[in-house]
């Protein structure tokens, strides 16, 4: 005597369930097509009201994470100088001499000047 598995019985059952399920949920898709005025204006008003309260933090943590930024640069330039003086107490500190001895490159001597700090003898000066 042929007795079916148990997992086929119970997978021919589960489709049936299924396709009932699927037929009642398309059902219920093809009566409600879209969406009502009433929710696209809440929805719009909703993103709107987000939109408001992010932008003007966003500008502002910006600004933060730049100044942050040149103060990491100033200070990795004064640690730079700091070296330089260290190996060469003769010499004067100066943007050639730091870059001709390899102490800092072009792109940061570049950003140095864009940055607008300044060498007062042997610190570096930020225009804050």
């Amino acid at each position: 005597m042929y007795r079916r598995p148990i997992w086929r019985v119970y997978f021919t059952d589960l489709s049936k369930f299924r396709g009932a399920f699927l037929m009642k949920t398309l059902f219920k898709l093809k009566q409600r097509a879209g969406f009502t005025l009433i929710e696209v204006i809440t929805t719009i008003f909703i993103m709107s009201l987000l939109m408001i309260l992010v932008l003007p933090n966003v500008h502002r943590i910006r600004q933060f994470a730049e100044r942050k930024q040149s103060e990491a640069f100033s200070h990795h330039v004064q640690n730079q100088i700091d070296l330089f003086k260290g190996q060469y107490p003769g010499y004067e500190v100066t943007l050639p001499n730091l870059l001709e001895h390899g102490f800092m490159s072009k792109a940061q001597v570049d950003q140095f000047g864009r940055e607008k700090l300044t060498l007062h003898g042997d610190q570096v000066k930020r225009p804050d």
